[in-house]
């Protein structure tokens, strides 16, 4: 496993990982494992899991989140997405209440509350399933 560096904030990040864990931005295409040659449409299932798990790391970048792929095989992948607080305006309500809102602020903050696991499954024809878990 190396280490490459994100094209949007300039972190290292995993050359291994869909999208950059500090701002989310989708850093490489999902990385397939060669499979056997026996094994019919296979080429095409996990192209179409790598686009499927690609447009999800453009939506958790476009909704302000990040993608991480916990489990995958050649026909399916779970991955978590988890939405980051706004910090700045979590800031600025806690200097408005001076200090009060710090306490919301840190249960959302370290709640994990964000958090929405999905499972991406390709059948055997090409038609990829995206379910909530």
């Amino acid at each position: 496993m190396a280490l490459t560096t994100c094209p949007d904030c300039h972190r290292e990040v995993s050359d291994q990982a869909v999208a950059c864990p500090q701002c989310g931005y989708p850093v490489a295409r999902v990385h397939t494992q060669p499979l056997a040659p026996s094994v019919p449409g296979s080429a095409e299932t996990c192209k179409t899991l790598d686009q499927k798990l690609n447009e999800a790391a453009v939506m958790a970048r476009q909704r302000g989140g990040t993608l991480v792929v916990d489990s995958r095989s050649d026909t399916e992948a779970i991955f978590t997405f988890t939405k980051t607080p706004n910090h700045f305006l979590h800031g600025v309500l806690t200097l408005i209440t001076a200090g009060l809102w710090l306490i919301v602020w840190l249960i959302v903050a370290f709640g994990g509350g964000g958090r929405e696991t999905w499972r991406i499954s390709v059948g055997v024809d090409g038609a990829a399933t995206v379910t909530r878990v």
